[in-house]
C-alpha cells in the first residue's frame, strides 16, 4: 500500500473532555474536519465528508464515554487516519484509501501543575519548509524530528523550538506544543 512504501498518511488529533458537571466535550472538531479535507486534496487522497467526520467522533466518543476521566485528570485521546490503502507499489497515488479512527484515555500531557516549560531554539533543523506539507497532519511529516528531541531532552529541555528553514531566525514551531508569546 502507499501509506507503507510511501507515507501517503494523514492523521489529526483531538480530546474529548469531561467538564465538572459530568458533560462531555470536543475542541473545534469541524476544523479538525477541515485540515484533513485539505489534507486529502494536498496528498491525492479521496477526501472524507465533514458529517462523515463528525459523526464519526460524535460515534467513538459516545461508545468510549465511560473511559473520559474526570475533569481535571485528562482526556479521550481521538485519533483520525486517513491513509493510502490501495495494492499499489508504483509511485503514484493509492487507488483507494480507508479511513478510521481510534481512541484511548490519556493523561494530562505534561504532569504535574500547570507550569511553563523549557525550550531550546534550534538552528539547521527546520520541521516544515515554505511549499512542503508541514501545513497538513501527514504521517511523514512527524518522524524526523525524533532524534533532535531526543537530544533536546537529554540536553536537560522538554521541548524543541523549531525555527524557520529560510532564515533559520524566525519561530515556526515548538515540537509537540502549540507555541504563544507575548510580547
Amino acid at each position: 500500500t502507499t501509506v507503507l512504501n510511501y507515507g501517503q498518511s494523514l492523521f489529526e488529533g483531538l480530546k474529548a473532555f469531561r467538564r465538572k458537571d459530568g458533560s462531555i466535550v470536543i475542541f473545534r472538531p469541524e476544523k479538525n474536519a477541515q485540515r484533513l479535507h485539505n489534507g486529502a486534496n494536498r496528498l491525492l487522497m479521496s477526501p472524507v465528508p465533514e458529517h462523515v467526520f463528525l459523526e464519526a467522533m460524535d460515534s467513538i466518543v459516545r461508545s468510549n464515554a465511560r473511559f473520559i476521566p474526570p475533569s481535571g485528570k485528562g482526556a479521550l485521546y481521538i485519533r483520525p487516519l486517513l491513509f493510502g490503502s490501495g495494492m499499489e507499489l508504483g509511485v503514484k497515488p493509492s487507488s483507494e484509501t480507508t479511513f478510521c479512527v481510534y481512541a484511548s484515555p490519556v493523561g494530562n500531557y505534561f504532569k504535574g501543575a500547570l507550569k511553563c516549560i523549557r525550550l531550546q531554539a534550534v538552528k539547521g533543523h527546520a520541521r516544515a519548509a515554505r511549499g512542503g506539507s508541514g501545513n497538513v497532519k501527514a504521517g511523514g511529516n512527524y518522524a524526523p524530528p525524533f532524534l533532535l528531541q531526543k537530544d533536546v531532552k537529554e540536553r536537560g529541555y522538554d521541548e524543541a523550538l523549531f525555527l524557520d528553514a529560510v532564515h533559520g531566525e524566525f519561530i515556526e514551531e515548538a515540537g509537540a506544543s502549540n507555541f504563544f508569546a507575548v510580547l
